[in-house]
């Protein structure tokens, strides 16, 4: 009998066995391990996003400011534009600079200023979207009294220093023809 319920015993087993997923079984140290790799790899993607964020928030105020920068560039051109476009349609007698204007000067560049009490002020201040743009006219005389130098300089505020765009032009007196 000894070896029956030796049989069934291993039947018992085998059958018991055959219910049973074969999973290795856990220990301490493989825990531990593969708790800590967790953490780890939890820290690191979190840095990654603060990254990536980081990044993100930065490029985004680049793109902010840019856009500011261009937007203002915009507008001096515009003012420097139309007041070489008023000094284009005046008489060439009054296409000067009116000399009691704060912001005249005698010479520009090393060229006396064409002056004239009818002139066009020297120095403007125009407000847009509550900045203010500060455009400065120069009027110089080459010597050839066929052609007038123009030159218009808009300055803002760019943040903490002063931006500038200058235009430049030369003013055919109505009279001479094609050359400058």
């Amino acid at each position: 009998m000894s070896g029956s319920a030796h049989g069934r015993t291993s039947l018992r087993t085998d059958a018991a066995n055959v219910n049973r997923p074969n999973l290795p079984r856990p220990t301490a140290s493989a825990g531990t391990g593969d708790a800590g790799r967790t953490i780890l790899e939890a820290v690191v993607a979190l840095a990654l996003i603060a990254i990536a964020v980081t990044t993100w928030g930065r490029m985004s105020v680049t793109a902010a400011r840019t856009d500011a920068n261009v937007a203002h560039r915009e507008v001096a051109l515009e003012l420097a534009t139309n007041t070489l476009e008023e000094l284009r349609v005046r008489t060439w007698t009054a296409t000067a600079i009116d000399p009691a204007t704060p912001g005249f000067v005698r010479r520009f560049e090393g060229l006396p200023t064409v002056r004239d009490a009818s002139g066009v002020a020297a120095r403007v201040t125009h407000t847009r979207a509550g900045r203010d743009f500060e455009v400065t006219t120069h009027l110089t005389d080459p010597g050839d009294d066929s052609w007038r130098n123009a030159i218009v300089i808009v300055e803002w505020a760019e943040g903490e220093r002063t931006a500038e765009l200058r235009l430049d032009s030369a003013l055919r007196r109505p009279d001479t023809g094609d050359s400058p």
